[in-house]
């Protein structure tokens, strides 16, 4: 099980991130996602998030499955929280609360740094949920065979995961999809020290000190 400290050096390169880094199972470790777009090629706005996971019936794990066995555990959805206030960014966070894995990932402000970006066409619009010969499930062993020949280095950390952007629900039952929910007295204890210190954000691929942890 990690430490504490691998927690928090996780939530450290997620936050001070252009990317978006979440958790991925599949490998069982963190990874870089391209930002999703529209069908227009334009970016999909941040307070969409949770609406497009939805409707692809996929979900964003926070990160609590660095702490559990990926064999004895099924998906804990991240949970998106927005108040609807101006000026107050959409976040995900914890599946818990009171946070148990501390993840706080500023989802607006990665809707609009981010470089990569993918209309992830591969990824099947849900239909009442059920699957239909037009809604396959998303190609999961594809994903995973794409990026082992990536052969990233052990020591990198949160290695660009091309294709993938979440576990699929579908897989796990109905109850384990995407989340959401209203700010919690962390999101705005997160966003009044936001406001005292400017966030930093770190060049991308500088952080290569952390053991990434796998599951292949």
């Amino acid at each position: 099980m990690p430490s504490k400290a691998s927690l928090e050096f996780a939530r450290q390169i997620q936050g001070h991130n252009a990317e978006l880094v979440v958790y991925s199972r599949l490998v069982g470790t963190l990874v870089e996602l391209a930002w999703p777009l529209r069908a227009d090629g334009s970016r999909l706005p941040a307070n969409e998030l949770f609406n497009y996971l939805r409707q692809k019936n996929i979900l964003l794990e926070c990160n609590c499955g660095l702490q559990e066995s990926n064999s004895t555990r099924e998906p804990l959805s991240c949970v998106i929280r927005w108040d609807g206030l101006a000026g107050h960014p959409v976040l995900a966070t914890c599946n818990e609360s009171p946070s148990v894995c501390g993840m706080m990932l500023n989802i607006t402000s990665i809707a609009r740094t981010s470089r990569r970006t993918s209309q992830y066409l591969q990824l099947p619009d849900s239909v009442h949920n059920q699957l239909s010969d037009n809604n396959a499930a998303p190609p999961v062993l594809k994903y995973l065979h794409n990026f082992r020949r990536l052969n990233y280095q052990d020591t990198t950390v949160a290695p660009y995961f091309p294709g993938y952007f979440g576990e699929y629900s579908e897989f796990y039952g109905h109850r384990n999809r995407q989340i959401k929910g209203m700010y919690s007295m962390e999101c705005y204890d997160y966003v009044r020290k936001q406001r005292a210190v400017p966030l930093k954000v770190l060049p991308r691929f500088s952080l290569t000190i952390f053991q990434s942890r796998t599951a292949y």
